[in-house]
């Protein structure tokens, strides 16, 4: 996969909240006049209204706490050593070089407050910062889910970013070497054998790789 944002094709999100637009404040706004929409999140919702704003008559912010976008679909491969992290992974602010009124902001969301318009995001090295918007889109993803067995977490994990990929990749290697070093035949089958549960896009590519 070539590491560029222009690969990935997501399909566009359903709505930005509209806010009322009499009384917004936005502080320090680009351009007098303009409105401000922040989006949370720079995964394929945020990317894709990112996109879909290109010439909007406002200024976009888009708040993610990593500075790069993966194409999840491949994470699977990652995972597996097939792939490298870099081969999965696009700089985020590849955005903002592309589109003039989009500007990237390295943190995370920690609040939100409707009365005065404004989002708090933690930035590492700079601490608390309050983004004030008009519109606010809201693309920060999911978690993965134990249908009420969270302590199989421990054992199972998610597979959403690319520290989930490398502690997967980090276990099944060392399977790898565990099993040829050991002279033990059960012991041997134990670390050879590998359980998926979930017959799922990713559940059925892992084996077939």
């Amino acid at each position: 996969m070539s590491e560029t944002l222009e690969e990935v094709r997501p399909p566009a999100p359903k709505v930005a909240r509209p806010l009322d637009s009499e009384s917004s404040s936005i502080a320090s706004a680009p351009g007098v006049g303009r409105k401000r929409i922040v989006i949370v999140g720079g995964g394929f919702g945020g990317v894709a209204a990112v996109r879909a704003l290109k010439h909007c008559d406002a200024d976009v912010v888009l708040i993610d706490r990593r500075n790069h976008h993966i194409f999840q679909p491949l994470l699977y491969q990652v995972a597996t050593a097939v792939l490298a992290p870099s081969e999965i992974a696009a700089p985020i602010r590849q955005l903002a070089e592309k589109q003039k009124n989009v500007s990237v902001m390295l943190g995370e969301v920690i609040g939100l407050d409707m009365s005065s318009r404004s989002v708090e995001a933690s930035c590492p090295g700079v601490g608390i910062r309050k983004v004030q918007f008009d519109y606010l889109v809201i693309a920060a993803g999911m978690q993965p889910s134990y249908f009420g067995h969270d302590e199989f977490a421990n054992y199972a994990p998610g597979l959403k970013s690319l520290s989930d990929a490398e502690t997967i990749r980090t276990k099944i290697l060392s399977a790898y070497e565990l099993a040829d070093t050991t002279d033990d035949e059960s012991e041997r089958a134990r670390q050879m054998t590998f359980v998926l549960v979930g017959a799922g896009p990713t559940g059925v590519a892992v084996p077939a790789d």
